[in-house]
């Protein structure tokens, strides 16, 4: 029996292929970039935080819901080095008010192991939703500040428009 080949539609993930009879159905992966299909579909989500490529500002956004540390704190930085290297993003937006006091560890970690690879990407411009915490907020503006001598561009924000609207006209 021959199969005819229903299009790829955009809101679909996998495009329909069905026999003349339409007794069997078959399910082929749409083509279609999964990104155009669900710009807003986070490329990585735990209870801790949710990341993704904000096409309007071109930038990875990492919005922290809570404390993180360990291996949840340090997978989620890594994945979003993954989505800077996938998109070749110059832009990153890190919205750390919620994410509380980052251990002393996992400081450590950030700023000997972390820092060196984020900054040898193609980042160069880092707005920061600076944290509640007076702790975390220490940690942060050591990043500013080490980001910004390497010759690349960092603010400290308390408004996420505000920092959407600096990254936009970078």
């Amino acid at each position: 029996m021959p199969i005819a080949k229903v299009e790829c539609v955009r809101s679909m993930l996998y495009t329909p292929l069905f026999t003349v009879d339409k007794e069997q159905l078959l399910w082929q992966e749409c083509l279609c970039d999964l990104q155009s299909i669900a710009p807003d579909m986070a490329y990585y989500e735990s209870d801790a935080i949710t990341i993704e490529w904000d096409q309007s500002i071109e930038a990875v956004v990492m919005d922290w819901h809570s404390f993180a540390s360990g291996d949840a704190y340090r997978n989620a930085l890594e994945k979003g080095l993954d989505l800077v290297e996938e998109k070749g993003a110059t832009n990153w937006l890190a919205d750390l008010r919620d994410l509380g006091t980052v251990t002393q560890d996992d400081q450590e970690w950030t700023q000997e192991e972390w820092h060196p690879r984020a900054f040898d990407t193609t980042l160069s411009n880092i707005a920061v939703l600076q944290p509640e915490s007076v702790v975390a907020n220490m940690s942060v503006d050591d990043l500013v500040e080490e980001f910004g001598s390497n010759d690349n561009k960092s603010r400290i924000f308390s408004d996420r428009d505000e920092a959407e609207s600096w990254l936009k006209a970078r």
